[in-house]
């Protein structure tokens, strides 16, 4: 059972805190939350004794291919989405930084010049008056709200919780992008597998098609035998001519995918088919690793952290607010005449104390509003995980069931091949026309066909487990991270 707690404590004294304490009482605002979802063991579809940990933060590197590998490496480098999501964290970093400049004091300077003449004539028997003055006077003027209830300090929180959900989103971008430049990439190699099957099935109708042409002109066979056999090698045909818009579309979205344009990007390397040796399946991962491995959880799971320092500074707003203010000041003023100079200065030092009294429910309303996104997100969070290990199990149990259709459609093809044999043995001896041979043929050139669909199946569901486990980036620098760093 996960069962997470997040409390803001509030730390300092000052003149005021002897006030504060017989005023409120001094406590601890705390806002605990708790996940009652209970995580299995293991998954459904693998064994305990199976072990078989790799490192998934570079997985495409277990199929030793450089241009997947390459490919791969320029998408994470140049995605406008990453891109884009990379500047919405400078912004969430910009605003961490503001507010916890806002825990501090600030302070404001001031000046003033000012000057003044007199020249005054009095009807009685004393001196006339002619006199100037000319002055200067500045001063600081510093204040500062003391945090005493942590409604600051959890607003930090928020902010910093927050900049960490998006980097965690970030991670989860590039599990996205690597995930799908790969299936892209594997498409363009299965389609160039069943092109070379095509032409093969091509090749083979139309030595049949040559075949009955013979029988035609002999009178052995039919108008009907030699339309049908055309008909089909024209259908196979068409199915080349699409194949080939299936090959430039998926290179084109690796393009957008590598942040180039899809007329400038042209990629003639790709390997002529799928690879016939594919990674080991991973094996040895536990369903609590989800918690540390997927980005998309740790976000959630840094967003409702956010939630909850959100909520708890809401709770801060039902104590009192103290402020301590501090003026400092100096002037010196110049006059002519029989007055002396005169110099002054003068420092205030001050405090006030705010408690709300009546508010119209807008305090309890705010707290209340606060604890029911915060239990939005929790469910959410919930759902996240239950969604993860079932996409989990059911990439094991189709990865396994193509492994066992694999089997059936190698002993299928073995099985055609002996038919070939036959029929090619029989059509030498004279007991079977030479439409069995290319029938036998078709059959094999269709398994294997299927044997591709297989192959491809097999590394898509691959790609999806290795991004269902949360591989694509390094979650070791995230596992044991309680701190923040900008």
């Amino acid at each position: 059972m996960l069962n997470l707690k997040i409390s803001h404590k509030f730390t300092g004294i000052s003149l005021f805190t002897l006030f504060a304490l017989s005023v409120t009482g001094c406590g601890v605002i705390t806002v605990d939350y708790k996940h009652d979802l209970q995580l299995p063991e293991s998954y459904a579809g693998i064994r305990s004794a199976e072990n078989n940990i790799q490192d998934l933060s570079k997985w495409w590197e277990g199929f030793n291919d450089p241009l997947l590998t390459e490919l791969i490496n320029k998408a994470l480098k140049q995605n406008y989405n990453i891109r884009t999501a990379g500047l919405t964290l400078e912004k969430a970093l910009h605003e961490a930084n503001l507010a916890k400049a806002d825990l501090g004091p600030s302070a404001a300077l001031n000046a003033n010049l000012f000057g003044a003449k007199s020249d005054a004539e009095l009807p009685v028997k004393v001196p006339d008056i002619n006199s100037a003055s000319l002055g200067t006077a500045g001063g600081i003027e510093v204040s500062w709200e003391l945090d005493l209830f942590g409604k600051k300090q959890s607003s930090l929180d928020a902010a910093k919780y927050r900049a960490l959900s998006i980097r965690d989103q970030i991670y989860a971008a590039q599990t996205a992008i690597a995930a799908e430049t790969a299936l892209k990439y594997f498409e363009i190699l299965a389609v160039k597998d069943q092109i070379r099957v095509l032409k093969a099935n091509i090749e083979n109708l139309e030595k049949l098609h040559k075949y009955v042409k013979g029988r035609f002109a002999s009178g052995e066979a039919t108008a009907y035998d030699v339309e049908n056999t055309g008909n089909q090698i024209t259908n196979l045909k068409s199915k080349l001519a699409l194949l080939d818009t299936v090959i430039t579309g998926n290179t084109r979205a690796i393009a957008v995918l590598c942040g180039e344009t899809p007329q400038t990007f042209v990629h003639d390397k790709f390997p002529e088919g799928l690879p016939e040796v594919l990674p080991a399946v991973p094996l040895g991962s536990v369903p609590g690793e989800l918690l540390l491995r997927r980005p998309d959880i740790l976000a959630k799971d840094n967003e409702i952290s956010a939630k909850a320092a959100l909520t708890a500074s809401a709770k801060a707003d039902l104590y009192p607010r103290f402020n301590i203010n501090f003026l400092g000041s100096a002037g010196r003023i110049e006059m002519d005449g029989k007055f002396d100079h005169i110099s002054g200065w003068a420092t205030i030092l001050s405090g006030s104390v705010s408690l709300p009294v009546f508010t119209n429910g807008r305090i309890r309303a705010n707290i209340e509003a606060k604890n029911a996104d915060l239990k939005s997100s929790l469910a959410e969070y919930d759902q996240m995980i239950l969604q993860a290990l079932k996409e989990v199990d059911n990439q094991y149990d189709y990865i396994y069931s193509i492994d066992k259709q694999k089997k059936l459609l190698e002993q299928g093809r073995k099985e055609s091949n002996e038919l070939i044999t036959t029929a090619t043995r029989l059509f030498e001896f004279g007991k079977t026309n030479f439409d069995s041979i290319t029938t036998a043929r078709a059959r094999n050139l269709s398994f294997d066909d299927a044997l591709i669909e297989n192959r491809h199946n097999k590394i898509k569901a691959m790609i999806v487990l290795y991004k269902a486990l949360g591989g694509g980036w390094n979650c070791d620098k995230c596992k044991i991270e309680n701190g923040y760093q900008p």
